[in-house]
């Protein structure tokens, strides 16, 4: 609903860009920020037909269903090899939370509004530097982002940060999207848009 949500311009680094977000979502952000007691007991863990059956049960078209579940499946494969279990017996933590349907649903439904033929991406960059899961302090990109990386026939790049840039649903994303590598391709600018995002880098 439309109660439900953040959209607004903001400035980031002088430039003025569109802002989107969850209100539940931004505020689990400011809690995770400034409050650093762990959190992740509380949660309620989910299987993989549950997380289907959310995104089945959402109002949106077929296409965008079928799109988001081509998104979420590689996040829940990648859960399943990291822990050596059945892909229908792994409960997903971080990535089974509605968080993350909503940003599959979001980046499947706006895929299909777009109209586009195909995506192109240039190297990825993942970051660097430490990042804390529900299970631990895992060195960046986290093991279910290598995994689904390890998948995208796109190869990393870009400058060293020491900072978490590529999280497991925005590798799943690119993977279920069909993003393909092209360093630089031909062709013409025919709109420009930004986005801002929570953090605020150089």
């Amino acid at each position: 609903a439309a109660e439900d949500v953040i959209f607004e311009k903001r400035e980031k680094t002088g430039i003025l860009a569109t802002y989107f977000n969850l209100k539940s979502e931004e505020s689990r952000q400011w809690e995770h920020k400034h409050d650093h007691h762990e959190h992740h007991d509380h949660h309620h863990h989910r299987g993989l037909n549950h997380m289907l059956a959310l995104i089945d049960q959402s109002g949106f078209d077929e296409a965008v269903k079928e799109l988001a579940k081509a998104i979420y499946l590689p996040l829940a494969q990648a859960e399943a090899a990291v822990h050596g279990k059945d892909l229908y017996e792994v409960h997903f933590h971080e990535v089974g939370e509605l968080d993350a349907v909503v940003d599959v649903l979001g980046a499947a439904y706006y895929t299909i509004l777009s109209g586009v033929e195909a995506v192109y991406v240039g190297k990825i960059n993942t970051g660097g530097g430490m990042v804390t899961c529900a299970h631990g302090t895992y060195p960046v990109p986290a093991p279910a982002t290598a995994h689904i990386l390890s998948t995208l026939d796109v190869p990393l790049g870009g400058e060293a940060v020491e900072e978490e840039l590529t999280t497991p649903t925005g590798a799943a994303i690119l993977k279920g999207i069909r993003a393909a590598y092209r360093p630089r391709p031909e062709g013409r600018v025919l709109k420009v848009a930004y986005g801002a995002g929570t953090r605020d880098h150089d």
